[in-house]
């Protein structure tokens, strides 16, 4: 990847050949590491040629560009002239006629005006004979076409000097592989983020990306890497450059496979789209021992002065391009089964993948993994002469992955290419091959092995495409005659080749809707997920069986509805009773029956807790949503009841259960490889039985033990009670999750109980029923879990936003060590303040970007002050700015870097923010056992502000949240009919979910910098934050809204920038680079967010800055006035972001800068004459908020005098709370309308002493005139000084 410096020191001195020698390297290196190209893209190739929304069975191809087609036909050596009139011309011009010429087989073009001229050209004559090759009919063919394709497919003008570098090359198209040279003990195999590198090579996408993986799989020298490179050529011929292509074969490879391991490559027409197509080529089936490439990147890892490079060109060895592609890895499984052979040591002590472990992982562990995540199968064979070896090697492909796949819901469907066909055969009728190809199998012996193989299993078979069907979800035969350089037929394999990829297109669709309406549509990160779990699992054996209903587990998103949640429970509580995993039967209706009377609790609290007007109507709903729950949970958790005469019980739920029955061996074990037992030695025969799904369940039974539970609960108490005595005898109270209140299953926890021995959650109406809030409180106190078990702290403590204030929200950029500038801004807001109150008690939300999300974490949820917290940055910046050691060598550095991906090591930053942020779990309170105290403040046991970070799970061009808290999710359904998830992230189960340090991890992955963060619980990468909102003041705004689900606009929302270029002025520098923006223009378009967001700086902020300009834009009235952007200008570029030497500079400037004494550059807000006039605005409106009043002050208010109870958001016994009140601050009501002048009227407290020091709060009494006025409380604290007496609105106005 090319570095910030390179690219930023092209100034104005760089020369035109300078720039294009760095220009060199930067794509040839972007190309490799993003998957996307060979060489620099011409100008004129920017565009897409093609629609990607395209129909499939109207996909259409553009032509080859005429100058293109001209260099081609001399390489590949066909005439460019006329052969009648013997001139050049446009290739456009140009056709070839297969019935008429010189010997009647002319392989010379003419002009088409020229043939038409010609009294031997009659394409609409009838003497000659299609399937005569002697007196073929004249036919044109287009020029165009018959010299591209040749040069596709002419494998003889390949040498092997030019291809042995782009096997290094092709090593960036590796899906997952097993590398020969490996340290042991075990083998592994590697899984690279490949697909993650493909999409990120468009700039336009939707949100969501569910890939369609067609896998290419057959004999060695089969042809499956040239169709692949074939299709995607002439996909976009104009874009040849954009898209990685297979290596290509050379005539003296014989018999040897050219690749090795798993490589995928990108459909260009469909890449931008919500289901891009990806061609996996797999090794053959009969690949060799040590194929083409192995033994090129053998000798790569051994050779360090084995300059191959990149296309020829000057760059890396070979030996760093090998080692640099293996660091990319984002799963290494180990292969407990292999073996390394250590006899012959490397430098670094590595040995070799033994040649029995590389044959066991081409025959099983690929073929496994391709049968059970890919949408369609091309088999692709060259043998013709027996068709039965065709499908009886199918069967035996597709025999593991079958029948050791279970609950497999989708099968892939099945093309067979009969590739390289004799051309005197007729081509294109595929119905009758597809006979043939059948017949010729019916007549062999293994189909009737096969049949009464079927027929024990309980299915008739009668012909071998029934036998096909039982292995694949469809299929179909396409033929493409072998290459002979004659224009006839190479315009034939064109038009075959094109029929290929629409019937790919057409065959997949029908695939991908099957799997949405089993829920089973999975996008990139979850596909990527599965896999490298499947792939744990062919790890230990690779004889296992795949439980597809364990891997995919539940990925559905947060639950939006009762029945949701209660299918959620009720799956939790199976696998707690270990119901996944037993032989017996009968436990799922026990389970039922068990929970029946905690269900009807949950449903009863509710009915009673509605208006009474609604509550028959709530009632209904709630049957309803039971009636779902329970269906979903028998159809997605409720296992098949039947067995097998040996007592084993069937592994399919409902939704899969499309095989049939499928039963595994319990025996297998660790120990059956000891006792001399081959691998192949197990025979599954008995492990599938054809039949139906069988249940004991019975909704009848169930409605009426919940109708007759619910009809004995009289009163609140008893519901109360047996709640708790219900969720301790079905042992709802033994489990834990973190999307479901268990008190009432209708809302997903806002926060988590310390509980013993297992937290529960509980939704924020629950916190207020169980605490007895009263409309006034900031702090819920809860004594007792609502299911009746203990805490480990009590009483626990949360601070909640009072309902008659509004929310007060902080945001802040991201921007790397320029964070310092944030918590410079945040220091001056506290000290202005004054008074003792920490930043943490000023606001309600916090959400950070990147370095802004490392510091909303530290501050706001490990409560550092601000002090401690500008020492620890620093420390922060230096440790995490580790250098990987190839980079810290001055001599080797500016050459290493173009072609790295990142600069800095993952255990840099992994152990600094370990260190310092701890290893708590974000969300979850166990980890408060006792109060802590910090410099300012003891903070109690209990939640307090609410955190969030934002960062972007890789493969997803879409924000992800990680937070302390959670909510409700808002889900919809898109118009592809998909549903759309909440951004918010958070797993069931605590240990599955983020850390603290994890989160600030995974904010800060800035690319370029750092490497994607891998969690390995959730198994996905998470990139920077910035990379989608590096501002999130707007989801800051929205996430209120949905946290507390309130209209009430925000009392303050307060954005802090990380530094800005400005002018004497103080106006910003909207200036960037020349040289930096041409570059950028000529990036691959996925690179070009990348270097804008890591290199450009000052894009960055300005980035920043217009967002919230255009956040402001949409802002009203009070909230706009209540809305600030607190940065700080500087006088010259801002540093980069890992810039750790300006660190302390930038520190200085920004005190500076905000201090009352700063002069010479004006402020950049021109309503402030200077910073620190802004800041104390803020902390006025800050202190402000922290009053409010119970109830509202409508418009229509009748004349007279009211009281209403006036609070204070601080905890009672804070250092805080007494100094204000010390302050005596003064209240008044405003009274506005458009019509007369503001009305203004003293506030008074009705008892002389005024606050209630115990609960921080006061009777006040005020008179309101008559008529309609907007009415607002405002305070002032004139006992400050002359800059505290201006009044301010309290809280919630």
């Amino acid at each position: 990847m090319a570095s910030r410096s390179q690219i930023l020191s092209l100034g104005s001195g760089t020369s035109r050949d300078d720039l294009a020698d760095t220009l060199e390297k930067i794509v040839i290196s972007t190309g490799r590491n993003s998957g996307g190209r060979d060489s620099l893209m011409l100008a004129d190739e920017l565009e897409w040629d093609h629609d990607p929304n395209e129909p499939a069975e109207e996909a259409s191809w553009p032509a080859p560009g005429s100058n293109l087609v001209r260099d081609l036909a001399e390489e590949v050596k066909i005439h460019y002239a006329c052969r009648i009139c013997e001139q050049r011309g446009s290739p456009s011009q140009f056709v070839f006629c297969r019935g008429c010429g010189p010997a009647r087989r002319s392989k010379w073009p003419a002009h088409r005006s020229c043939l038409s001229r010609n009294r031997d050209h009659c394409p609409d004559a009838d003497d000659g004979y299609d399937d005569d090759p002697d007196f073929p009919r004249c036919e044109e063919i287009d020029y165009k076409t018959v010299v591209y394709t040749t040069w596709l497919l002419d494998s003889s003008r390949v040498k092997r000097e030019e291809v042995t570098s782009t096997h290094l090359d092709d090593l960036w198209s590796t899906w997952f592989g097993v590398p020969r040279n490996q340290p042991g003990p075990y083998p592994q195999l590697y899984i690279y983020p490949r697909l993650e590198a493909l999409l990120s090579e468009t700039t336009t996408k939707p949100t969501r990306q569910y890939p369609r993986v067609i896998s290419f799989v057959g004999d060695t020298g089969s042809g499956k890497s040239t169709l692949i490179r074939a299709m995607i050529r002439m996909a976009a011929p104009r874009r040849r450059f954009d898209f990685r292509v297979p290596v290509p074969g050379v005539v003296d490879d014989e018999f040897d496979s050219t690749s090795s391991d798993v490589h995928v490559f990108a459909d260009p027409v469909t890449i931008s789209t919500e289901d891009p197509l990806f061609f996996v080529d797999s090794e053959g089936f009969s690949g060799s021992d040590n194929p083409v490439s192995r033994r090129v990147h053998s000798d790569a890892s051994k050779d360090f002065l084995n300059k191959i490079g990149l296309g020829g060109v000057h760059g890396q060895t070979a030996y760093e391009q090998y080692w640099e592609h293996s660091e990319t890895a984002m799963n290494e499984i180990d292969l407990q089964w292999g073996e390394i052979d250590f006899a012959t040591y490397y430098p670094d002590k590595r040995g070799h993948v033994t040649p029995d472990t590389r044959n066991k992982v081409v025959k099983h562990v690929y073929p496994r993994l391709l049968y059970a995540f890919s949408d369609v199968i091309c088999f692709v064979t060259n043998n013709t002469r027996a068709a039965h070896d065709i499908l009886e090697t199918l069967f035996a492909w597709a025999k593991d992955g079958h029948e050791k796949t279970l609950n497999q819901r989708v099968r892939p469907g099945l093309i067979i290419i009969l590739n390289k066909m004799p051309p005197q055969q007729r081509v294109g009728d595929e119905r009758s091959a597809t006979e043939r190809l059948l017949r010729s199998f019916e007549g062999s012996s293994r189909f009737t092995e096969l049949r009464r193989k079927w027929h024990h299993r309980g299915k008739t078979i009668n012909n071998a495409e029934e036998l096909v069907l039982c292995y694949y979800d469809f299929f179909r035969v396409i033929s493409i005659p072998t290459f002979n350089r004659d224009p006839t037929t190479t315009n034939q394999i064109s038009v075959q080749i094109k029929g290929l990829y629409n019937e790919i297109r057409l065959l997949s669709d029908g695939i991908r809707n099957k799997r949405r309406s089993f829920n089973m549509d999975l996008d990139l990160p979850s596909l990527n997920a599965y896999v490298a779990k499947s792939a744990t699992i062919l790890g230990r054996d690779y004889r296992d069986s795949l439980d597809l209903h364990q891997v995919v587990g539940r990925d559905d998103g947060l639950p939006t509805s009762f029945g949701e949640h209660m299918t959620g429970v009720l799956w939790n509580m199976a696998k707690s009773r270990s119901l996944d995993d037993t032989e017996m039967v009968g436990g799922e209706a026990e389970l039922l029956a068990d929970i029946v009377p905690y269900l009807a609790a949950c449903i009863v609290a509710q009915v009673r807790s509605a208006e009474p007007q609604h509550a028959q109507r709530r009632k209904e709903e709630l049957e309803d949503e039971t009636r779902r729950g329970l269906q979903w949970f028998r159809n997605r958790y409720w296992r098949c009841e039947a067995k097998d005469s040996f007592g084993r019980r069937c592994t399919n739920y409902l939704e899969s259960h499309e095989k049939g029955h499928q039963f595994i061996h319990k025996a297998r074990s660790r120990e059956s490889y000891s006792s001399g037992n081959s691998y192949d030695d197990w025979d599954d025969d008995d492990s599938l039985e054809i039949g139906r799904y069988r249940d004991s369940y019975d909704a009848d039974i169930f409605f009426e033990q919940l109708w007759s539970e619910m009809s004995r609960l009289k009163n609140q108490e008893d519901i109360h009670g047996r709640l708790a005595s219900a969720a301790r005898d079905c042992g709802v109270s033994k489990i834990s999750g973190q999307r479901t209140c268990l008190s009432c299953l209708s809302k997903c926890p806002t926060n988590m109980l310390p509980c013993y021995p297992l937290q529960h959650g509980i939704c924020e109406n629950c916190i207020e029923r169980s605490s007895q809030l009263e409309p006034g409180d900031s702090i819920a106190h809860i004594r007792a879990c609502p299911l009746g078990c203990r805490f480990t702290v009590s009483p626990w403590t949360i601070r909640i936003k009072p309902r008659f204030a509004g929310a007060r929200i902080l945001s802040l950029d991201g921007g790397g060590i320029r964070g310092i500038v944030e918590l410079v801004i945040l220091s001056e807001i506290q000290k202005t303040v004054g008074l003792g109150i920490p930043i943490q008690d000023l606001f309600d939300l916090v959400i950070g970007t990147s370095t802004g999300g490392i510091i909303a974490l530290g501050v706001f949820e490990k409560h550092w002050t601000l002090d401690h917290a500008k020492n620890l940055f620093r420390a922060l910046a230096k440790d995490s700015f580790t250098l990987r050691p190839r980079l810290s060598v001055p001599v080797l550095s500016g050459m290493i870097e173009p072609f790295l991906d990142h600069r800095y090591t993952n255990s840099g930053i992994e152990g600094t923010l370990r260190e310092n942020l701890g290893d708590d779990f974000l969300f979850g309170q166990s980890k408060r056992a006792s109060p802590r105290s910090t410099s300012t403040t003891t903070i109690p046991p209990g939640d307090a502000t609410k955190v969030g970070v934002i960062t972007c799970v890789q493969g997803r061009n879409q924000t992800c949240l990680l937070a302390n808290y959670s909510r409700d999710p808002r889900r919809q359904i898109n118009k592809e009919g998909r549903k759309t998830f909440d951004y918010l992230h958070r797993e069931d189960k605590q240990g599955d979910d983020f850390q603290i340090w994890q989160a600030a991890r995974a904010t800060s992955a800035a690319p370029m910098l750092f490497r994607p963060y891998r969690h390995i619980a959730t198994d996905k990468s998470y990139i920077d934050g910035g990379v989608v909102r590096n501002n999130p003041v707007t989801l800051a705004s929205n996430e209120a809204k949905r946290i507390w689900n309130s209209t009430k606009p925000p009392d303050i929302i307060v954005s802090v920038g990380t530094g800005i270029q400005v002018d004497a002025d103080g106006q910003v520098v909207e200036v960037a680079d020349e040289h930096v923006a041409h570059l950028k223009r000529l990036l691959p378009r996925g690179l070009r967010r990348k270097v804008e967001l890591g290199l450009d700086m000052i894009r960055a902020t300005l980035d920043c800055h217009l967002e919230w300009s255009n956040f402001k834009s949409t802002l009203n009235g009070t909230l706009n006035r209540n809305s600030h952007r607190l940065d700080v200008g500087l006088m010259r570029k801002p540093p980069n972001l890992d810039d750790v030497g300006g660190l302390v500079i930038l520190q200085h400037e920004s005190e500076t800068y905000l201090s009352p004494s700063s002069k010479g550059v004006k402020y950049l807000d021109q309503q402030y004459p200077r910073a620190n006039k802004h800041i104390l605005a803020v902390a006025r409106r800050l202190l402000a908020c922290l009053f409010f009043i119970s109830g509202r002050l409508p418009k229509d208010m009748s004349p007279g005098r009211y009281k209403k109870m006036l609070h204070c958001r601080l905890n009672p016994q804070s250092e805080g709370a007494r100094a204000l009140l010390a302050l005596e601050p003064k209240f008044r009501l405003r009274e506005t309308s458009a019509n007369t002048r503001d009305i203004v009227k003293p506030v008074r407290h009705v008892t002389a002493a005024g606050f209630d020091r115990q609960k921080l709060s006061s009777q006040v009494m005020f008179d309101v005139s008559e008529g309609q006025y907007e009415r607002l409380i405002e305070v002032q604290f004139p006992s400050r000084g002359p800059d505290w007496e201006l009044w301010e609105p309290i809280g919630g106005f």
